[in-house]
């Protein structure tokens, strides 16, 4: 039943960056902060702000990113991704 808030949190990146947040670090410490209220049960296994290109980690979004999470859930590794452009 909680699972869909992992692509919410995605989401909430997605409108994040178009709103203007960039800094890579505060959105993911507002990402990290959505995923405790929300999924209580799962364990953030990594959740990375990279070029989409190189995979290399980025400190400020300047045209494109990709997010990725990756949280187990009782039993359940769950990944998943999104591109921000």
């Amino acid at each position: 039943a909680q699972a869909p808030a992992l692509h919410a949190g995605l989401q909430l990146a997605r409108e994040l960056v178009l709103g203007g947040t960039v800094e890579a670090g505060e959105l993911s410490e507002r990402i990290r902060k959505f995923y405790a209220s929300s999924l209580p049960d799962g364990q953030l296994d990594y959740l990375e702000i990279v070029d989409p290109d190189t995979l290399t980690p980025l400190s400020r979004i300047r045209r494109r990113a990709l997010v990725a999470v990756a949280m187990h859930l009782g039993k359940a590794r769950l990944i998943d991704n999104t591109l921000i452009e």
